[in-house]
């Protein structure tokens, strides 16, 4: 997935592109980041400022509000919890990467090439359609060209 979405302050250029002009690559140059430097600061807060918490038995434990811990559970209350079983398929994960999108890992490209030629998986409420991994895909960028209907 392409960074820029999530962090528009990361600069991304390609060197190999044969349109990229040298004034451009010059202007570019200075204004480039990493991913951790364009983090640094995000998430910068004082240790000061977090629950501070205590041992129980042996594991430690953090009190959370009452207030915060019901928000929690508002935030919830859409939620559904689901599990996809692939036979022959051992350790895989799955990510959402926004816009209906997700991406599935798998321990090993056997595992990956047996639930890749499935090809689509259908039910009443759509279907998933799987396709191969490309470099910076970006979900944002995406526009469907097909969708289902009920007729």
């Amino acid at each position: 997935m392409d960074c820029a979405c999530l962090f528009p302050e990361v600069t991304r250029v390609s060197r190999n592109h044969a349109s990229v002009s040298a004034s451009y690559m010059e202007i570019s140059k200075h204004s480039l980041k990493s991913l951790s430097q364009a983090l640094k600061g995000v998430c910068d807060i004082p240790t000061s400022q977090l629950p501070q918490p205590i041992i129980k038995g042996d594991k430690p434990s953090v009190t959370i509000l009452e207030d915060e811990y019901k928000a929690g559970l508002d935030e919830c209350k859409n939620n559904l919890y689901g599990r996809v079983i692939w036979p022959k398929v051992k350790n895989w994960g799955v990510q959402s990467l926004g816009k209906g999108y997700y991406e599935f890992t798998f321990s090993s490209i056997e595992d990956m090439q047996i639930v890749r030629a499935s090809g689509s998986i259908s039910s009443n409420l759509g279907s998933l359609k799987l396709f191969d991994w490309t470099r910076d895909f970006n979900p944002a960028s995406q526009n469907n060209t097909f969708a289902q209907v009920w007729v």
